[in-house]
């Protein structure tokens, strides 16, 4: 099915994330559109997949729409199609995309390349052509390729045949997937291969030797692998070879990956397709290496040369003391993240590997990410972001590679062991049933809420005069109306018992023993500035910086660091149809979450309309509790819609009515 339109695959892609029925107006929000090209658009997306028995678009009443699938084979291949060019396309214009890719594709397939024959090809002016020129330099600049002027019109790409390699392979396994293209380009598809079932047969042969062996690799190098392995005759037929000195060529035959390449070469599909030369397996060593999938925790580290391991645990260690000071170093510091430093070694490892043997600057057009990013929390994503920074900064290198998603969401899944502060509960208990029947009911609490009692007492219901109330924040009474004459919260144990709901449970008594001191810190942090001009969001971001640094220089300071984490954050920034950043608080010295509402919706890389901006400043030596509870409130307002106006009618309710559903959602959930 070709998808023309980015409206179209935005509103393809909504249907296709989302896990029940989706209204048209959450489908305007995704696409940026009305209800009413929505309304328009549906039938006609419908009509198309019901043509080529993918599947259709339902509308059930009062609910929304919902996608129900025809063929399940064809279904599975086309929602793998509309991730692939959500990827690709998220930032331009199919169109825009489109062209440029026959012209990267022009450049890494022919000698020359004509500019007067691409602005024939693509009808495109000169001063067009030239202007797309610009993104193919700055694409092959992330490969480390340049483009050369033969004369007239004529153009080439200069660089390393491995770097050239790599390019040609990431911009093929763009079309994974054979998306109907515009602009096919023949004669770079034939560099790979003349019939599919070559690749086909080349990737099994791969995959069943790595099955056997102790390595593992990610889903997409299992695709890019064997057709970097296609590519490779087409390149020795015209005399393209790999050149490696002989410390490097050392290393590599020391690890047990060489081993592994050396038995992919003489597997006899592969013999058959070509004969590796000594160094093309070396070469096949360098991908597999650089694209391992690693889980240190669950299996170890068989398989994994020495020098490497003892090379990435002293990077951790300039990593731990670059982290320190910025947002999130409470979490290593908890007992719970020792756990979790094995997973936070093997993705580190899976870098080191990527930026050794391959590039973690590279502009990656396509990746699998089941996960939905804009459903990670704003602290994890923005702890994953100093993460990345430190490791740059350690290792020397750009770091663009996809992996940030998968530390924000190991993140994640560390603030989720957090606790929220929580006094536990003195319970006494009384009842006229007498102390046995008071006693189970104390007995039936504590094996339910445990975890929030730090004591509970029984006592006749004569015995009460004698009791300090003070002593005590609960009274579980049998039910008579006798018991609410105490100075003492009252709760019948009626409403503890298992035909009530868990939440009523945590209003009528857990509720009141969580620490509400964060909250009512961010309300005093807290400010809204309605009717704001935005404009282009960047330029907001640099003004805002002089509003907020404690001087010049970390005014100037503020501003780098946002364009240095935007180059890291932009993917996800983009998608989230909403703004927020951090601002580093050494920078600020002080804490504040404030939120600019617009005028007008701003605009962000020139395609994101957002209608306000959040900027925070959060204190790193906070317990790790209040980052937790910080986080919550920033994804409230990223996420609920009509939060902010909640704030600005009365602020103080606003948060407290916040707080109160997250540590409901909280206990209930335990």
């Amino acid at each position: 099915m070709k998808i023309e339109k980015n409206r179209h695959l935005l509103l393809l892609d909504g249907l296709l994330q989302s896990d029940g029925p989706i209204t048209a107006e959450q489908l305007a929000f995704l696409s940026d559109s009305s209800t009413r090209t929505v309304k328009q658009d549906i039938p006609l997306l419908s009509s198309q997949m019901e043509k080529e028995k993918i599947a259709v678009i339902r509308a059930l009443k009062a609910k929304g729409y919902v996608i129900e699938v025809l063929d399940p084979e064809k279904f599975a291949l086309f929602a793998e199609e509309v991730a692939v060019m959500q990827r690709l396309y998220y930032k331009y214009p199919i169109e825009t995309m489109e062209r440029r890719m026959y012209i990267i594709q022009s450049f890494l397939s022919q000698d020359l390349v004509s500019l007067e024959e691409l602005e024939e090809k693509l009808f495109l002016s000169d001063s067009s052509i030239r202007k797309e020129m610009e993104w193919i330099r700055y694409f092959l600049s992330t490969y480390d390729l340049e483009i050369r002027h033969q004369g007239g019109h004529s153009y080439y790409v200069e660089g390393k045949e491995e770097d050239i390699r790599r390019a040609a392979v990431e911009v093929h396994c763009s079309q994974y997937h054979d998306f109907h293209q515009s602009y096919p380009h023949d004669g770079f598809n034939i560099m790979f291969y003349r019939d599919k079932n070559t690749y086909e047969d080349i990737r099994h042969a791969f995959l069943a030797i790595l099955r056997d062996s102790d390595i593992t690799i990610s889903d997409i190098a299992a695709k890019k692998i064997p057709t970097y392995m296609c590519l490779v005759k087409s390149r020795l037929q015209k005399g393209r070879t790999i050149i490696m000195n002989e410390a490097e060529r050392g290393e590599l035959k020391a690890t047990y990956d060489y081993q592994i390449a050396l038995k992919i070469s003489e597997d006899p599909v592969v013999k058959a397709y070509y004969e590796l030369p000594e160094n093309e397996i070396l070469q096949l060593t360098k991908l597999i290496l650089a694209n391992r999938d690693i889980d240190m925790r669950s299996r170890g580290v068989k398989g994994l040369y020495k020098e490497h391991l003892v090379a990435n645990g002293q990077i951790y260690n300039q990593v731990k003391k670059e982290v320190a000071g910025h947002l999130g170093e409470s979490l290593f510091k908890t007992e719970f993240f020792r756990f979790f430093e094995s997973d936070v070694l093997s993705l580190q490892l899976m870098l080191y590997y990527k930026y050794r043997f391959d590039s973690t600057k590279k502009d990656i057009l396509v990746t699998y990410s089941e996960g939905n990013e804009s459903l990670i929390s704003p602290i994890p994503m923005e702890m994953a972001r100093i993460m990345i920074m430190a490791l740059e900064k350690a290792s020397g290198q750009k770091i663009r590679d996809p992996v940030i998603s998968a530390y924000a969401q190991l993140f994640e899944k560390m603030l989720k062991k957090v606790t929220y502060p929580y006094r536990k509960l003195r319970l006494v208990a009384c009842s006229t049933e007498g102390l046995v029947y008071t006693q189970n009911m104390i007995e039936n609490i504590l094996s339910r809420y445990q975890r929030y009692i730090a004591s509970a007492e029984a006592y006749d219901l004569y015995e009460m005069r004698k009791l300090d109330f003070s002593k005590y924040d609960a009274l579980i009474h049998s039910g008579w109306l006798m018991y609410y004459r105490y100075p003492l919260k009252a709760v019948s144990v009626k409403e503890i018992d298992y035909q009530y709901s868990s939440s009523k449970i945590f209003d009528s008594l857990f509720k009141d023993g969580y620490d509400r001191s964060r909250i009512e810190e961010l309300k005093k942090m807290l400010h809204v500035f309605p009717e704001t001009d935005l404009g282009d969001i960047d330029s907001f971001v640099e003004k805002m910086s002089f509003r907020y640094g404690v001087d010049y220089e970390s005014e100037i300071r503020l501003y780098e660091e946002y364009k240095e984490k935007k180059e890291i954050l932009d993917p996800y920034l983009t998608r989230l149809h909403s703004f927020l950043t951090f601002f580093d608080y050494q920078y600020c010295r002080r804490e504040f979450v404030d939120i600019y509402v617009g005028k007008e919706p701003g605009i962000y890389n020139e395609t994101m309309k957002t209608d306000f901006v959040i900027i925070a400043c959060l204190n790193p030596n906070n317990p790790i509790s209040s980052l937790k509870i910080d986080n919550h409130i920033i994804q409230i307002f990223l996420q609920v819609d009509g939060t902010i106006n909640k704030v600005l009618e009365d602020k103080d309710k606003a948060l407290d009515e916040m707080f109160d559903r997250i540590v409901e959602i909280n206990f209930v959930g335990y």
